[in-house]
């Protein structure tokens, strides 16, 4: 069994960020407080640490670029009670997102072991 290096993961976390952001909405993108989006849970939702934010120029530039977009196509966030609850609302549905795409990866995992793997008894 080969081990990937830490480029080759480098890589195959910089494209499923990318993928991620070509199939994301923008009003789906989850929010920090400063309007921003936030790198911890779109992290969490893709499935790549997040200290890669800081190591990883790629990812660092897909979300920088991502800031951008939002920015461009959305309006300043209002202060009123109405932002207040959707950006709850928000939260959550990125939290439920994130436990989601953590689920399907375990079941495609599971999958996999029990379409290849072979159990050999004690």
């Amino acid at each position: 069994m080969t081990t990937m290096s830490n480029r080759d993961k480098a890589g195959r976390n910089a494209k499923r960020l990318s993928e991620w952001i070509e199939n994301t909405p923008l009003a789906e993108l989850p929010l920090n407080q400063f309007g921003t989006v936030s790198r911890q849970k779109v992290c969490k939702i893709v499935g790549v640490p997040a200290s890669s934010v800081g190591s990883n120029a790629e990812i660092r530039a897909l979300l920088d670029g991502l800031d951008l977009r939002l920015r461009l196509h959305s309006p300043a966030p209002s202060r009123s009670h109405k932002s207040f609850v959707s950006e709850g609302t928000r939260e959550e549905k990125c939290d439920l997102l994130a436990e989601l795409a953590v689920a399907r990866r375990k079941l495609s995992r599971l999958s996999y072991l029990e379409e290849f793997a072979t159990w050999i008894p004690e």
